[in-house]
């Protein structure tokens, strides 16, 4: 596909259009695309790069997240993560293949991190929490794939922080989305670097978490604490005694479905 990116002045006047599928002249896929303008962004970042640019255009963008949790944020979360240039869901825990391919690319977020970092103070300017909560749990995943990629350790303690300050900011604007599955992904990307320790002390809060905020019994929610009891079965020496807690205490439909299936 033949793209140019926008220049400045483009950019400028496509942000305040709103966060999702949006026709305007010469966008990447013609603006239709989740959370757009989240690639046209990152490409013209990538021509641009000019800070002062970069923080008013970070300032356009952040009137577009609202105060209060939408029922479903993809269109934000699809946004951001494409101004990091990921284009595909989960990074580096997709598969295999990707985990390889993005080690060996050695993708380069320099300039997506400046436009991220000033997009961050004008949420804080604002005290937009959900917004604060959503972007600091894409910051805490774009840490771990960057230590995966780089294997370094300073990264380790980023993603750690901002897993916690996402489920800070969350409990504040009462995003039940990512009160519930922040201590998941980070339960997730543990298990992937290999710290067991670390990976066993998440997924336990994880389970917590669901049984306080998740909002209903669908599959895809159900699938998310069973990775966790599974893991837990393989990993935690005291399993069977949380198991059989949950199976007692449980008061959310979907944890009681699961841990009536999860592995005894």
């Amino acid at each position: 596909m033949s793209y140019d990116p926008l220049n400045y002045e483009h950019i400028c006047e496509l942000i305040p259009k709103g966060i999702g599928p949006t026709k305007y002249k010469n966008t990447f896929c013609q603006g239709d695309y989740l959370g757009c303008p989240g690639k046209d962004i990152y490409f013209w970042i990538k021509e641009d790069g000019d800070v002062n640019k970069m923080n008013h255009a970070a300032y356009l963008l952040s009137k577009n997240f609202p105060q209060k949790p939408p029922h479903n944020p993809i269109e934000y979360v699809a946004c951001v993560r494409y101004i990091y240039g990921s284009f595909e869901k989960q990074g580096i825990l997709r598969s295999p293949k990707d985990k390889k391919r993005m080690i060996s690319s050695k993708q380069e977020w320099k300039k997506s991190s400046v436009f991220i970092s000033f997009l961050f103070k004008h949420l804080e300017n604002d005290k937009n929490y959900f917004g604060l909560a959503l972007l600091s749990e894409q910051m805490a995943h774009r840490f771990g794939d960057r230590y995966v990629i780089d294997e370094d350790d300073r990264n380790l303690l980023l993603m750690e922080e901002y897993y916690m300050k996402c489920y800070q900011y969350a409990l504040k604007c009462k995003s039940k989305k990512h009160l519930m599955t922040t201590f998941y992904w980070e339960g997730r990307y543990w298990a992937e670097i290999g710290n067991k320790k670390k990976a066993v002390k998440y997924y336990r809060k994880a389970v917590k978490a669901a049984n306080e905020y998740c909002p209903d019994a669908r599959k895809s929610l159900q699938n998310k604490i069973m990775d966790e009891f599974r893991y837990l079965s393989k990993h935690d020496k005291e399993y069977h005694a949380f198991r059989s807690y949950w199976k007692t205490n449980a008061t959310n439909d979907a944890v009681k479905m699961v841990v009536k299936r999860s592995p005894k």
